[in-house]
């Protein structure tokens, strides 16, 4: 019996726009009683339903995988703070760009993502974080979830760039979002920006068939994914300057 028949309350929720494999597990926490779906494929999700003594309802989506609550065996380090010499958020410098567009090309199909969350299968962000930070020594995002670095992205940001203007090195995502007139999680993915023109330009992404950091997209075909199939939006980003770091 599949997830959906188990559990007939979750489906209205789930991405039903790829052939995703779909499970689902529940817990405990404390007295509380949950239900965490994985969604797998190309990209995927979790969502978590809490049981409110009748049924199992949505209770969330991005902030499962930023927990070890949640996921066990991976969690994020301590409290999350500021650099305070880097506190107004801007851009990276050309020279930052730079250095990350050489160094993930050395990456590309090196970098394993299968120590991220759910053994790489949701690891588009810190795939991304990770890159950025072996190169850069400092974390542009600690969050693992797309619809949260969108945020932090539009709040230090306030408006996307044009495709054109972000160099090499730079941020396109498409965040997961609920679907306008569905309660439907559709999924989204981060990946960073290579060389080419319009929709030929490059893409490299970390893929969760595979756990790890591939060239696997152009401007046209994440347009073709994320834009037309799964109605979200494409933006474009430089790397942020903001340096974020963790203590214990």
């Amino acid at each position: 019996m599949g997830i959906e028949q188990q559990y007939p309350e979750i489906a209205e929720f789930l991405d039903v726009s790829d052939d995703y494999e779909n499970s689902g597990t529940e817990f405990k926490h404390g007295i509380e009683r949950y239900l965490i779906v994985t969604q797998r494929g190309i990209d995927g999700q979790q969502l978590l339903f809490k049981w409110n003594g009748k049924r199992f309802e949505y209770w969330d989506n991005e902030t499962i995988i930023n927990s070890h609550m949640f996921v066990p065996g991976y969690s994020l380090p301590g409290d999350i703070q500021v650099d305070a010499t880097l506190a107004t958020c801007g851009p990276s410098t050309t020279s930052d760009h730079d250095k990350v567009y050489e160094y993930m090309l050395t990456q590309v199909d090196v970098f394993d993502s299968s120590s991220g969350p759910d053994h790489g299968n949701l690891a588009c962000c810190w795939t991304v974080r990770h890159i950025v930070y072996n190169i850069l020594r400092r974390w542009i995002t600690l969050t693992d979830g797309t619809a949260d670095f969108g945020d932090q992205l539009r709040s230090c940001f306030h408006a996307a760039f044009d495709e054109a203007d972000v160099a090499p090195g730079g941020i396109i995502i498409s965040p997961t979002q609920s679907i306008p007139g569905t309660t439907r999680r559709n999924i989204g993915h981060v990946g960073l920006l290579g060389k080419g023109h319009g929709g030929q330009r490059l893409v490299y992404s970390n893929s969760s068939a595979h756990a790890r950091f591939e060239q696997n997209h152009t401007i046209a075909s994440w347009k073709a994914r994320y834009v037309d199939l799964k109605h979200l939006e494409m933006l474009f980003y430089p790397l942020p300057i903001k340096s974020i770091s963790a203590v214990s």
